[in-house]
C-alpha cells in the first residue's frame, strides 16, 4: 500500500473517499487508463449503433483502437470542464487541475468494463456487434450469461457514478449529493447539445 500510484487501482472501488485524497496528493494523470478509457467508449459506441451490420469484427476493433487516444483524451477535457462549470453553479469551489487527474483514474471502471466487452467479443465475435443475436437467442445459457454481463456492466457504471460523486463532493467543498447533480446537470447538458446539433442537421 505504500506505493501511490497502485493505489487507486485497489481502494477505488471499497474507498472512494480516501482514494481521491490519494490522487490529489499524487496528481499522476495515468495515460494507459486514458486509452483505455476510450477504447472502451468506441466499442460501447459500436455495441449500441450495431456497426457489425456493415463493418467486419477486425475493422471495428482497429477504428476503436486507432482512435481510442482522441475519445480518451476528449472523455477527460470534456468531463473536466463540465464537473468544474457546474460545481460552481452549485456553489462548489473546485478547479480543473484538482478534477483532471480524478477523471482520469475514474478509467478504472471503463477499463473493468473494457473486459466485460472482450469476454463477450471472445463468446460472440463480430456478432456482439450486430442488431440481431441468433447465438445468443438460441441458448438459454448464453442469454443468461449475457444478462448476468449486462447486469454486471451496470453495476460498474454505478459505481463509477458513485465514485464520481463522491470525488466531485470532496473537490468542491461540498455534499455528495450536490457531486451527483454535478454530474447529472452535465450529463443533460450534453444530451441537449446533441439535440440541438441534430435538430439544426435536420433543418439545414
Amino acid at each position: 500500500m505504500k506505493n501511490k500510484f497502485n493505489i487507486p487501482w485497489l481502494s477505488i472501488w471499497l474507498n472512494p473517499g480516501d482514494t481521491v485524497q490519494r490522487i490529489l496528493n499524487n496528481k499522476k494523470i495515468p495515460v494507459m487508463l486514458i486509452l483505455l478509457t476510450g477504447l472502451s467508449i468506441n466499442l460501447d459506441n459500436s455495441y449500441f449503433n450495431s456497426t457489425g451490420d456493415t463493418l467486419s469484427l477486425s475493422a471495428i476493433l482497429l477504428i476503436a483502437i486507432i482512435f481510442s487516444p482522441v475519445t480518451g483524451y476528449l472523455f477527460v477535457w470534456i468531463s473536466t470542464y463540465l464537473f468544474s462549470i457546474t460545481g460552481q453553479w452549485l456553489g462548489g469551489t473546485g478547479s480543473t487541475k484538482e478534477i483532471k487527474p480524478v477523471v482520469a483514474w475514474s478509467g478504472i471502471f471503463f477499463a473493468a468494463s473494457l473486459i466485460i466487452r472482450f469476454l463477450e467479443i471472445l463468446i460472440l465475435g463480430n456478432e456482439i456487434f450486430q442488431t440481431v443475436q441468433p447465438t445468443v437467442e438460441n441458448s438459454t445459457f448464453l442469454s443468461i450469461l449475457f444478462i448476468f454481463l449486462h447486469l454486471l456492466d451496470l453495476a460498474i457504471l454505478i459505481w463509477w457514478a458513485v465514485f464520481m460523486a463522491v470525488a466531485l463532493g470532496e473537490i468542491h467543498s461540498f455534499s455528495k449529493l450536490r457531486g451527483f447533480f454535478t454530474m447529472l446537470i452535465s450529463l443533460l447538458l450534453v444530451v441537449l447539445v446533441n439535440l440541438l446539433i441534430a435538430i439544426i442537421l435536420m433543418i439545414f
